[in-house]
């Protein structure tokens, strides 16, 4: 019985080691989920002891971190229908926020952070609801989950003939899905969006498309979310007194433009989908259409807001189980989606008269067919240099599947 004590008292003592080691040398910090919000935290001793003057030792109480510009960006542009007026904000390489306006749309320069690329935005995107269903004789080019890195994004679309140097369209009639989470992580969201936008309407004009498919990043930023958002946008929000959301509010044109974005389409009877389509969907005998349109209606909301709709569909498909966050086509990803099987996967094809379903979202090895050739996973990871990444893109080209990479090389998936 005393041995039995004795290791308790020692396991006890462990914890507390433990504990006191995590709560004063390392620090925390209990935030608002979807804000960035302090409710409570202390930075640690160890910003004391680590030898950096720098370095402060901090309690945080019921604040927001504060963060530093960094480098130039933008731009940002609003529009005000109350005086019909164009606002323009950036900052400068001296980290000094500027502002414009127009009474018409103005030509935007768009930067990019340490990349030496810059562009503008010369003309209106319409910003209207796309098709669902499409049809073409082109190549499909299919990226997924860039979040936010330019320098990842632009080989992919030099070295498949997507754009020129100067960044302009130059893949004809060809059609490049952009398979969702474009957001977060990386410094450089704004540029990639800009560029898409820019892409789109210069793609239409060639007879080509563009299709931005939104992931579940693009839902979280809407709704304010900023658990993975790079510090440099937190910086402008705070310098411009705003919350976070309102960088890409209704009334910003980025805001307007992502608005219009559809969650799924189809492609010459291929689905192209960021998460996938979980089985459960079938219950709600729902279109593709309607799915795109409800979606759509929840953009800007939490998810508790979602979770806890009136509308079950609602709540459903903008939820952890719906199509923007479904991972069950890959076996045992956190224990927390039981994986579909073959007949769930025919049965979602056979409704929806598709072919194949193609999504990003859950990290794959590779870019290989699952569920008998009817299910395809992108997103493959791109932790080294540029360049020097495994096949991470999918080019569908005369109904032969490839798998690419970043220096223009495809390979045949088998």
């Amino acid at each position: 019985m005393r041995v039995k004590k004795k290791i308790g008292i020692s396991l006890a003592i462990v914890v507390l080691l433990l504990l006191t080691k995590t709560l004063w040398y390392d620090g925390f910090s209990i935030k608002r989920d979807d804000t960035g919000f302090i409710w409570v935290g202390f930075t640690g001793l160890d910003a004391l002891l680590d030898g950096d003057s720098t370095s402060k030792v901090e309690w945080n109480w019921k604040e927001y971190p504060q963060y530093a510009l960094e480098g130039k960006d933008g731009e940002y542009l609003f529009f005000s229908q109350t005086d019909s007026v164009y606002k323009v904000v950036g900052v400068r390489d001296s980290e000094r926020i500027y502002q414009r306006t127009y009474t018409h749309f103005p030509v935007l320069q768009i930067y990019t952070h340490h990349t030496p690329y810059s562009f503008q935005i010369r003309e209106s995107n319409p910003c209207q609801i796309p098709a669902t269903t499409y049809q073409t004789t082109g190549k499909i080019l299919a990226i997924s989950d860039i979040e936010g890195s330019f320098t990842k994004l632009y080989p992919f679309l030099r070295n498949h003939g997507v754009m020129n140097d100067s960044l302009q369209w130059t893949f004809q009639n060809n059609h490049l899905v952009l398979l969702g989470d474009y957001f977060d992580r990386g410094n450089n969201v704004t540029a990639c969006l800009w560029l898409i936008y820019k892409l789109e309407s210069e793609a239409k004009r060639a007879g080509g498309g563009v299709h931005f498919i939104l992931g579940n990043h693009e839902q979280m930023n809407l709704a304010g979310s900023v658990n993975y958002v790079s510090p440099r946008y937190l910086a402008l929000a705070q310098a411009l007194k705003i919350p976070y959301k309102e960088l890409y509010s209704a009334q910003s044109e980025l805001g307007k433009w992502l608005r219009t974005k559809n969650t799924i389409e189809k492609i010459n009877g291929y689905l192209f989908c960021h998460g996938g389509l979980n089985p459960q969907i079938l219950s709600y005998k729902i279109s593709l259409e309607v799915i795109n349109s409800r979606i759509r209606t929840t953009l800007g909301m939490s998810q508790e807001e979602t979770r806890f709709s009136k509308s079950p569909i609602d709540a459903f498909l903008a939820g952890q189980k719906g199509p923007l966050w479904y991972r069950g086509y890959f076996q045992g990803y956190k224990e927390a989606y039981t994986q579909a099987t073959q007949l769930q996967i025919d049965s979602l094809l056979g409704y929806y008269q598709a072919e194949k379903i193609i999504v990003g979202h859950t990290i794959v090895p590779a870019i290989q067919p699952l569920y008998q050739n009817k299910v395809l996973g992108i997103d493959v990871l791109r932790s080294n240099p540029t360049g020097q990444n495994p096949p991470s893109a999918l080019l569908i080209e005369n109904q032969h599947f490839y798998a690419v990479d970043e220096q223009g090389r495809k390979f045949s998936v088998q």
